[in-house]
């Protein structure tokens, strides 16, 4: 997981975790990090054919929800580069046991982040600052190419 594309495939499931934070904070609640633990536990499950509870009752669980289901599943398009047997190398869709590998990868990230204070959100602070700067840098070096 230290290779620079499975950091990509990582960081595809950071943004999806960092837009559900985003679009709990506009709706008006705040996530936790030991919510989105969850929801990787139950994604990673998803993800491997088996059925854990998703609950919807309330719009919290309802994003949850969908953030379980979201990442799931690697984003349609995304590719990875494999070997063929003549040396050559073609790109196929991401199989889902990489995926599930990215997935425990995040889970990962979060155990080393949080901390065990009842609804920490060191995790999800470090993501929004982190994923912040990423997206400022991107918006200015977009300015720069357009003008």
């Amino acid at each position: 997981m230290k290779d620079p594309f499975y950091a990509q495939v990582i960081f595809t499931i950071e943004r999806m975790i960092y837009a559900a934070d985003e679009a709990a904070r506009i709706e008006g609640f705040q996530l936790t990090d030991s919510q989105i633990r969850s929801v990787l536990i139950k994604a990673e499950k998803l993800a491997r054919g088996e059925s854990p509870k998703l609950i919807a009752t309330s719009p919290r669980d309802a994003l949850l929800a969908e953030l379980a289901q979201t990442v799931s599943h690697p984003p349609e398009g995304m590719m990875e580069e494999t070997d063929k047997p003549d040396g050559t190398t073609e790109m196929q869709p991401l199989e889902i046991s990489e995926w599930v590998k990215a997935i425990e990868a995040a889970q990962g990230s979060i155990e080393i982040r949080r901390s065990q204070t009842t609804g920490s959100r060191d995790y999800l602070d470090y993501l929004k600052e982190f994923i912040g700067q990423i997206l400022t840098q991107q918006k200015r070096s977009k300015q720069i190419s357009e003008g």
